[in-house]
């Protein structure tokens, strides 16, 4: 998720653009672990 979410950010043209993204379903939980794991500022 990290990565993809990466990649987008930085601008890199998804090769996936028409495939599905597995997690779709977990969007949600993983947003929330990701914000109570985001590294700290440094």
């Amino acid at each position: 998720m990290r990565y993809h979410q990466g990649r987008a950010e930085s601008g890199a043209v998804d090769g996936r653009a028409d495939k599905p993204f597995a997690a779709a379903k977990y969007e949600s939980a993983i947003e929330a672990w990701l914000s109570e794991h985001a590294p700290s500022g440094g």
